[in-house]
């Protein structure tokens, strides 16, 4: 899954006051989607947040004092003070809803990659991430269905848990009814059953689902707004920024595109795949999806793919990816098994069997280019 893809909702949800959704809104932008041109020492609002961040960390008569200075300096502090306080006495009422949980990960992450942290302590989580990360909450909370608006039924936030691999990683998970959750590389997977039925959020990345049989309680996982029903099967779902592809190994399961139970479905048969991007829709019925589900046992299997496919493929799984320096390269097709992770063991290969070479360019990039 990518960092940078939680949108801030346009409209307030129903769960929150205009007052507070503006206060979030603005810090949000700021912060996360405009951080070129809001420094983080620049604005009454950051300020405030860096001065909540120190006031509830063992502040000393000092730091109080040169607070109350800061606060009546200007109007503008004071306000921004409050808006800090009440939007982190927000955060901490929600502080256990996994969805929130996921989104304040996802959002420290990302400004630990954008920021460099000078001159000792600078402890984001109590001040701006907190206030960050309720903005995105609430269309990522809508998307998994944890609010009203869809007819999944409500799950108290208490019986909501969340699974999540880092990049490279990989985690299976047996829950409570025998099903097992294999996750793939960068994934997040939220779990809520109920008496009545089993219910699933692929937030992002991928995971293949092994369903326990139990006909009477229905196992439906949500990705990208569309559901997946099935009673006792196996099948694969993967979730990037702009697609979604379903791939069903054995059984049966019905794909639905919205959660409400009218919505137009269609029936999968073994090794069919359903893939979603954007308007488009193929479905495409596969001898065997061998390939599709290799990397669950840490392996990617190739069978004449286009070099550039194949090499979108392994980047996925490590943080130094491979490039391909031209068209002639890339449209070279490779055919074997590798493990995940290992793009050494990559390139020795194709370097040995292809005419490609590898080089690094003046970034100390890898790339690959046409050597014939």
């Amino acid at each position: 899954m990518s960092r940078g893809r939680w949108v801030f909702p346009r409209e307030p949800s129903k769960n929150i006051s205009p007052r507070h959704w503006r206060t979030f809104r603005k810090h949000w932008r700021r912060i996360v989607t405009e951080p070129a041109s809001h420094p983080r020492e620049q604005g009454a609002d950051v300020a405030a947040a860096r001065w909540y961040d120190r006031l509830h960390a063992h502040p000393t008569s000092a730091d109080i004092a040169a607070f109350e200075a800061w606060r009546a300096t200007k109007p503008d502090n004071a306000k921004a003070y409050a808006e800090i306080e009440q939007s982190a006495t927000l955060v901490r009422d929600l502080k256990d809803m996994p969805a929130l949980l996921v989104l304040r990960n996802e959002t420290l992450n990302r400004v630990a990659a954008n920021r460099s942290v000078r001159g000792g302590r600078w402890a984001i989580a109590a001040g701006i991430a907190a206030t960050l990360a309720i903005g995105g909450f609430w269309g990522l909370a809508q998307t998994a269905g944890l609010f009203g608006g869809s007819s999944a039924p409500q799950i108290a936030a208490a019986d909501i848990q969340t699974y999540r691999t880092r990049l490279g990683e990989r985690m299976s998970v047996t829950l409570a009814d025998g099903s097992v959750v294999h996750l793939n590389t960068q994934s997040i997977v939220q779990v809520g059953y109920t008496k009545a039925e089993r219910r699933l959020t692929l937030v992002g990345g991928q995971a293949l689902f092994e369903v326990a049989k139990a006909p009477q309680r229905p196992f439906i996982v949500t990705a990208q707004n569309r559901t997946v029903t099935a009673l006792g099967t196996q099948f694969d779902v993967r979730l990037d920024q702009s697609r979604l592809q379903i791939a069903l190994v054995e059984g049966a399961v019905i794909v639905r595109n919205s959660p409400s139970p009218n919505a137009a479905a269609t029936k999968l048969k073994p090794n069919d795949v359903m893939r979603f991007a954007g308007n488009q829709v193929s479905l495409t019925h596969f001898s065997s999806l061998r390939s599709l589900i290799s990397w669950k046992d840490g392996l990617i299997l190739f069978e004449s793919t286009p070099l550039t496919e194949a090499v979108e493929e392994l980047n996925r799984y490590t943080p130094h990816p491979i490039l391909i320096g031209d068209a002639k390269a890339g449209a070279i097709k490779v055919s074997g098994s590798f493990p995940t992770g290992k793009t050494a063991n990559f390139l020795e290969a194709v370097q040995l069997l292809f005419p490609v070479k590898a080089m690094k360019d003046k970034d100390d990039n890898i790339v690959l280019r046409y050597a014939g």
